[in-house]
């Protein structure tokens, strides 16, 4: 009795098994992405599809935690992503011992290369060796297939070691998303008895990973630990469903968007965990992080939010600039009346105000006294002849500065010097003036006028206080740039 009873609780575990097996074996696989709440309180987490089985609703169990208390999703949305994911792919291959086993391993590869350049993304190849640390990066498909050299190696002792270091080559590329898939012979054993330890480490990266050999305890173990999945080689159809699952993994990711229940204002500064639940399958939990301040950085990056706000800012800016500069003509208007205070012989009769006069005079009235004093000077040397030097053809070279060497031809009766863009000649220079020198060509000789400029014009080494003329080889300084006169 005690044995049949034994036998049928065998029976029933067994098809209890079977049962459960069936009905999990069509979950789908996802790699799950922190929680994004740009739009908050709409939040969205986004998945990646490991396999190409179909995703629905109900497979999903989501919960929030605020504090001690736990609250279910009951609103969750399964929507797709617009945007294709770039496959990245990290392809493991054993060194080969013979032609047709090399013809076989770059078919295979040659095979993923292809289906990663149709995703504009990146396809390495690594091969297992143990005297050196061997990948390839970006190789062609074509290539691959026809005439690429694939090295000879031993066979590695090591194989667990060798995937250990391309592992953490894997952890440092943050660029895309990888997958990581694994190609082993049936007699391959070395260190294989580290599976366990291999696994947990793709494990805890996060990794999708694809095992592609003949069966074994030792590689199936792997599998599991790594919670990846097992395409045996005696099966005709296992390289048709990898290949079936590597497009699925590049397929848009879909996104689980929920508005969360606690809807806690953004001025608060708060923590919320989401539990993410798959039947099956290890869950997620994230914990997102919510204030003002973070708020506040999502939507200066908000490009519909930032551009309208930067434009208003600059057209606050211009208006202020535009109220000043009318402002400071206002003031120079004023400043240039006549000061009835001054010109007054009445206001000026204590020995003070005499002292004041004077000292005004001789600080403004002679400046003012050589300003027309120059423009007497130019209106004279206009209009009558000049002594000088005629030449039939005048230029500048410049001798320093940006254009250093630099001629200019002196082919106008008249020719302006200065910063501004109307100049006949603009020089790149922030000590010189918009219009701050003038040469015009007067009976054959070229003159040289200072268009009263703050700094002044220098000929050769001395400041130009009345035009001169201008003879071969003369040096004129311009702010900081220096010129050399050529006349023939």
């Amino acid at each position: 009795m005690e044995k049949n009873l034994k036998q049928l609780t065998i029976f029933f575990t067994v098809l209890l098994s079977l049962y459960s097996h069936s009905i999990f074996a069509e979950v789908p696989e996802l790699r799950l992405y922190p929680p994004n709440t740009s739009a908050y309180p709409e939040i969205q987490i986004e998945a990646r599809r490991l396999n190409a089985h179909t995703v629905n609703r109900d497979q999903f169990s989501l919960t929030e935690t605020f504090g001690e208390t736990k609250k279910f999703i009951t609103d969750l949305q399964i929507l797709e992503s617009k945007k294709s994911s770039p496959l990245r792919v990290y392809l493991s291959i054993p060194s080969f011992r013979n032609a047709e086993e090399r013809y076989w391993i770059l078919q295979f590869a040659s095979s993923i290369a292809k289906l990663c350049e149709k995703t504009k993304g990146k396809f390495y190849l690594h091969v297992i060796a143990d005297d050196e640390f061997l990948l390839y990066e970006n190789i062609n498909s074509e290539k691959m297939a026809t005439s690429f050299h694939l090295p000879s190696k031993k066979e590695s002792k090591f194989p667990v070691r060798s995937l250990e270091k391309l592992l953490e080559v894997i952890k440092k590329d943050k660029e895309l998303d990888a997958a990581l898939i694994s190609v082993f012979w049936t007699d391959t054993k070395g260190d294989l008895f580290r599976a366990d330890e291999l696994g947990k480490k793709i494990q805890s990266s996060n990794l999708p990973y694809y095992l592609y050999a003949f069966s074994s305890p030792e590689l199936t173990h792997l599998t599991e630990s790594a919670r990846g999945f097992f395409y045996p080689m005696e099966k005709r159809d296992s390289f048709s469903k990898l290949l079936s699952d590597l497009q699925t993994v590049s397929s848009p990711k879909i996104i689980l968007s929920y508005q969360t229940p606690w809807k806690k204002p953004i001025w608060e500064k708060f923590e919320i965990q989401v539990d993410v639940a798959l039947p099956n399958q290890t869950g997620a939990k994230f914990i997102y992080e919510e204030n003002f301040t973070f708020y506040l950085l999502r939507k200066a990056g908000d490009p519909f939010l930032f551009f309208p706000v930067f434009i208003f800012l600059i057209l606050i800016c211009f208006s202020v600039l535009y109220y000043l500069k009318g402002f400071e003509e206002k003031q120079s208007i004023i400043r240039s009346m006549p000061n009835p205070s001054i010109n007054s012989p009445k206001e000026f009769r204590n020995d003070a105000n005499l002292a004041e006069v004077s000292v005004y005079r001789n600080l403004y009235g002679s400046v003012h006294e050589k300003a027309r004093e120059r423009e007497a000077l130019e209106k004279i040397l206009e209009k009558e002849s000049v002594s000088g030097i005629e030449y039939g053809y005048g230029s500048l070279v410049q001798k320093d500065g940006i254009k250093a060497g630099y001629t200019f031809a002196l082919d106008k009766e008249e020719i302006i010097l200065g910063r501004g863009e109307s100049c006949d000649f603009v020089i790149w220079d922030n000590l010189v003036e918009p219009r701050h020198a003038k040469i015009k060509k007067v009976n054959n000789c070229y003159v040289l006028f200072d268009m009263a400029s703050e700094l002044g014009v220098y000929l050769n080494g001395k400041k130009l206080l009345r035009p001169k003329t201008l003879t071969d080889l003369d040096e004129i300084k311009v702010g900081r740039t220096v010129f050399s006169f050529r006349g023939r």
